[in-house]
């Protein structure tokens, strides 16, 4: 089939999608807005997952158990792989502040900030993917092409670092 790695690439990709041309497709169709923000966390929760599990720190197994919300909690996910690599932040080993800035931002935002923290725990209970939220449940990241081009390199850069960190 596909590995995770090509899976993520594929979220994001699919989320680019939704702003071609000039995100009219989007702005137009405001019930997608949910799906967008969904393929954004999904693809970065591969990408996690794919890191993980590559690097040898995690099987794909242990990333399904509660402690990391059923496998959906990408905070918990890149929390225990910080810990585990004892090193900088996964974010900062594939996104460098140097060259990489903004997505840097957009991903720690994503993982760990408290304004995106709602939309986290709304995508984790499946909320979001059924458009079942309350209001404030779902944030976005101002702009939008910026964020998907920022999980979109995320993704592209996990296969790559994996390699170099393997442990085990």
């Amino acid at each position: 089939m596909y590995s995770l790695n090509e899976l993520a690439i594929a979220h994001a990709n699919s989320a680019r999608k939704l702003l071609e041309p000039n995100a009219e497709f989007l702005n137009g169709e405001k019930a997608a807005i949910p799906v967008f923000v969904n393929l954004l966390i999904q693809s970065l929760e591969i990408s996690l997952k794919a890191f993980a599990t590559e690097a040898g720190l995690y099987t794909t197994q242990k990333l399904r158990h509660k402690n990391f919300k059923n496998g959906h909690g990408i905070c918990e996910i890149a929390k225990a792989i910080n810990d585990k690599l004892d090193s900088d932040c996964i974010v900062d080993m594939l996104l460098p502040l140097r060259g990489t800035a903004k997505s840097n931002a957009i991903i720690k935002e994503m993982l760990f900030g408290d304004r995106f923290a709602p939309t986290r725990t709304s995508y984790c209970k499946r909320n979001l993917t059924y458009a079942d939220f309350e209001i404030g449940e779902l944030q976005v990241i101002e702009g939008a092409k910026d964020w998907v081009a920022s999980v979109l390199i995320f993704a592209q850069k996990v296969e790559q670092w994996a390699v170099l960190n393997k442990h085990g």
